[in-house]
C-alpha cells in the first residue's frame, strides 16, 4: 500500500505544480490581453486622427481649387493676358548686349499686399498660435521671388 501512496502523493504534487503553473500562465495571459487592448485602443485612435486630418487636408485642398479657378488673379495663370515680351534686337553698338523688353505697366490689383492675404487666410482658417510681424515674413524666401520679379519691371 505504501506503493500507492507514494504514488498518490507524487501524482498529487504534480497536480499542484500545474495547477500553479496554469495560475501564473493566467496572471500572464490578462497582462498581455490588457496590454494588447491598449495597444489596439492606440492604433484605432490613430487611425481615426488620421482620417480626420486626411478629410481636412482634402476640404482645404478643394476650397483653395475653388477659389483658385473662380478667383481672377489667377485666371490669368491658365490664359495669360499678354503675348510673352519681345525682345528689340538694334544694330547700333551701344545697345550690343543689352536686353530690353517691352514691358506693359503692371495692374495696381495684381500687385500683391501681404497684410491683407494674412488677414483673409486668418478669416478662413483661423489665427495660428504665432503671430509673425512683416518684419520676419519678409525674410522669407518668397521675397527673394518678388525681388527677382521686381528687377524686371
Amino acid at each position: 500500500m505504501s506503493f500507492f501512496a507514494n504514488s498518490c502523493q507524487e501524482l498529487l504534487a504534480e497536480i499542484a505544480g500545474l495547477e500553479k503553473q496554469r495560475d501564473e500562465l493566467e496572471v500572464q495571459l490578462k497582462k498581455v490581453n490588457i496590454s494588447l487592448a491598449a495597444v489596439v485602443g492606440r492604433l484605432n485612435k490613430t487611425r481615426e486622427e488620421r482620417d480626420q486630418f486626411d478629410e481636412a487636408s482634402n476640404q482645404i485642398v478643394l476650397h483653395l481649387k475653388t477659389k483658385i479657378s473662380s478667383s481672377p488673379k489667377f485666371k490669368g495663370v491658365d490664359s495669360p493676358k499678354s503675348s510673352p515680351p519681345v525682345v528689340q534686337i538694334s544694330s547700333s553698338p551701344k545697345s550690343r548686349g543689352v536686353y530690353s523688353p517691352k514691358s506693359s505697366p503692371r495692374i495696381a490689383d495684381e500687385i500683391l499686399d501681404p497684410e491683407s492675404e494674412i488677414a483673409k487666410l486668418e478669416m478662413e482658417f483661423g489665427k495660428v498660435g504665432r503671430d509673425y510681424s512683416t518684419d520676419e515674413i519678409g525674410g522669407w524666401e518668397f521675397d527673394e521671388l518678388e525681388q527677382e520679379v521686381g528687377a524686371y519691371k
